[in-house]
Parts: structure tokens; sequence; C-alpha cells
């Protein structure tokens, strides 16, 4: 079966710098979420942990340790017994589609994912395999995304492509722009072509829409996770999930108004342009966290509670089975101990 080269490749870009040292096993004691260097929690925020963006679910343990992330989007459990391994396999008839996606940790944020994919069809069967290694600014915020995907089929159609996404922020650690490089072939019947692209996001700002705990909105996870961090899987799944609670770090010290794109594509010489301009929502809490963004809501509860989705709202919050759910936390992007307060 034959795939567009241009879906495994061509990448929305954002993302990381300078790497260090090596890779933990799996991620430590994780704190679901955090505010900034020096967070300054209150009794009222403390132990407060997202529960749920959309229909992305969160669990966690009494200490709050996430423990559970559940994607109902794209339809996967991962669980911190395992490292958030992701394994996936759908069947049709005589049809086995298998994704296995594996993460790499470093100071409890993702370093590197790799995946293996295989589609099993009649007699034949494609393989994709991709990687991505990320890097992280002073700030805990990604600067620096290296990607490679090389798919293989059957019918002796194959793709090979590179990307690098480098993001750039101002000193008061607000994303300014992404900048991606994508190089690659396509094979298919004995011709090869080449494709280079190059895109630029530019992002704008208004006052009042501080990211007072650097949370991701889905717009800005979209921007880096959508594209580059898919086409590695085979289309299969992203990994907003992993972003709303910090796995990727931190995101910009303000949510953007909007962003401008602008796309070079050299395909085989034949040159393409295009721009685009993106718009985003947002509104905040009375502790300015995130209430929701881009007509997604963003639900918290408290350690030691389960995370399901709250079913009554009230002045002081969602409650539900008499307690109540604030729509607050505490610190993202941090390890956390601390025992949960009721």
């Amino acid at each position: 079966m034959k795939k567009n080269f241009l879906t495994l490749s061509v990448v929305a870009g954002i993302i990381i710098a300078a790497l260090s040292a090596c890779v933990n096993t799996g991620p430590d004691v994780i704190g679901g979420l955090l505010s900034g260097d020096d967070p300054q929690a209150n009794d009222a925020v403390r132990n407060i942990r997202l529960v749920s963006v959309d229909r992305i679910f969160y669990e966690y343990d009494e200490s709050g340790r996430l423990t559970t992330i559940i994607d109902n989007d794209d339809d996967y459990e991962a669980s911190a017994d395992n490292n958030f391994k992701i394994e996936l396999k759908d069947q049709y008839d005589d049809e086995i589609d298998e994704t296995t996606v594996s993460f790499g940790f470093q100071n409890s944020r993702i370093q590197s994912i790799s995946s293996k994919g295989t589609y099993r069809y009649n007699d034949g069967k494609d393989s994709t395999e991709g990687s991505a290694s990320f890097s992280y600014n002073d700030k805990g915020q990604i600067s620096l995304v290296s990607c490679s995907i090389n798919y293989h089929g059957s019918d002796g159609y194959s793709a090979i492509a590179k990307v690098s996404i480098t993001l750039n922020y101002d000193s008061m650690s607000r994303l300014v722009s992404a900048e991606e490089i994508t190089t690659g072939t396509e094979t298919y019947d004995g011709k090869t072509s080449k494709l280079s692209l190059k895109r630029k996001i530019e992002y704008k700002y208004f006052p009042g829409w501080d990211n007072t705990f650097y949370q991701y909105t889905p717009n800005l996870a979209g921007d880096l996770f959508e594209n580059n961090l898919v086409a590695i899987t085979d289309d299969r799944l992203g990994f907003n999930a992993f972003a709303y609670v910090g796995l990727f770090g931190k995101a910009s010290s303000a949510v953007p108004s909007s962003a401008e794109e602008s796309v070079e594509e050299d395909y085989d010489g034949k040159v393409s342009t295009r721009k685009y301009t993106n718009r985003y929502s947002c509104s905040f809490n009375e502790n300015d966290t995130i209430s929701s963004a881009d007509n997604y809501t963003y639900w918290y509860t408290r350690v030691g509670t389960r995370g399901e989705m709250p079913a009554v709202e009230s002045n002081d919050g969602p409650v539900k089975d008499g307690k109540t759910y604030l729509r607050l936390f505490d610190r993202l992007h941090a390890n956390f101990s601390a025992t949960a307060k009721q």
C-alpha cells in the first residue's frame, strides 16, 4: 500500500536545543504539572492536578505521582508502570496494523521517542520506523527537536525524511518563532524524488494572556506534535496528552493570540509557497490556570481523589460525590512527592 511521502514528512513544526547527559530508564516521581522556576504555590492551589482536557484523562496516586494517561481520541492508555509505552493493534479481516512507541526520560521530561509499526495485508507488509530527540533550554522549554522517518512498502515504495525544528524565545520566555527544515526522498517504480521544505511560524501576543503555569494549549501542542511526531508513528497517534501534563517541559510564558505561518516547498525542482494565519483562544481561572483554550475545557482535582470528569459545577468549582474539584493545580513540570491534602 503506497503512502504519500508528504504525509510522512511534511511537518508543522516547533522544538528544542542543547541536550545533556544520560537518559533515565523512566520518569522518576512525576508531579503532573507545575508552575515556574520558583512557584508561589499557596494552600488554595497545593496538591491540585489536571484531570482532563477534552477526551484525555489523567490519574494520580495519593502522593501526586502521575500513574495513567487515557487518550480517548487516539484510543490508548499509557501507564507509568511500563514507562508509558504505547502498544496499538488493530485487525480488520486479514489486515493487521501494529504500532509500538517507547519513550526515554530525563528529569521527568521526554528526551526521546522511538516507534516501530507494521501493516500486514494479504501477502504484503509495510513497515515504518521513526525516532525523535528533544533538547530543552535552561527554563525547561523545548528548544530543538530532531526527527527521522523511514517507510518501506511491499510494493516497492519507500520514503526517508529528516526533520530539524528550532524554537526561539524572547527574554520573557515567550515563544517568538519556530523554524523547521525537512529533507527527504521517496522512491517508487524505480524513480526517486527529492523534497526539501522550510517552514516558519511567528507568534503574536497581546497583554493579558500570561501563562503563569506554562501550560500547553491545544494549538501550541498541535504546532509541536500533530505533524512531525505523528509522522514518526505512521500517522497513528499524536502526543498532545503528554504535553498537557508537563512531560514535554514548559510551554511559552504567554499564550499567543495568533500565529503567522509561511512554507516554502521544493519537490523535484517544483517550488511552491503558502501562508496561513492561525488564531488562538484562551480563558483563565481566578488563580491564573487555564480554564479553556481553543474550544477545549481543562478540569482539575486534588491529589488523592479519582480523576473522573466532574458532573456538577458550583460557584466553588465542580462537585462530585460530595467533594469539591477545584479548577486549580499546583506546580507544572516538576517532581512532586508531598502528601495530599483533602
